[in-house]
């Protein structure tokens, strides 16, 4: 019975120890496929959950190009609350009828980046 107290407390301390899961982000879509008007801007707004158990914190949301700009929340998500990333695409300023742009989030999850799609037409 002694040894069975000792595997117990063992156990106790072991799980004691462990390190909280780390932040994790889960977005409802990872992709907008959309159509604009030339001249018009599109905004596509990307919803995430932070399902781990660590405070989320976005690093950086970068674009590919100059024509899509990013607005983000920079300060902690923490476990279970939701945030979003807006992704505002301009036409002005691109040049070309078919849009296929990436956006790339870092964060402190594991892996550190994800990937968001743009993909679109111009009228």
């Amino acid at each position: 019975m002694n040894s069975r107290a000792i595997i117990c407390l063992a156990m106790l301390a072991a799980s004691a120890c462990s390190k909280p899961k780390p932040a994790q982000i889960s977005f409802q879509k990872k992709e907008d496929i959309f159509t604009v008007a030339k001249g018009k801007q599109h905004v596509s707004t990307f919803k995430f959950e932070n399902t781990g158990q660590d405070t989320l914190r976005l690093i950086g949301v970068d674009a590919t190009c100059g024509c899509t700009t990013v607005d983000f929340d920079s300060l902690g998500i923490a476990p279970g609350s939701t945030s979003e990333i807006k992704v505002t695409y301009d036409s002005n300023i691109d040049t070309t009828s078919e849009v296929q742009k990436i956006v790339l989030v870092e964060s402190n999850t594991i892996p550190k980046l994800t990937t968001l799609y743009l993909m679109g037409k111009i009228k």
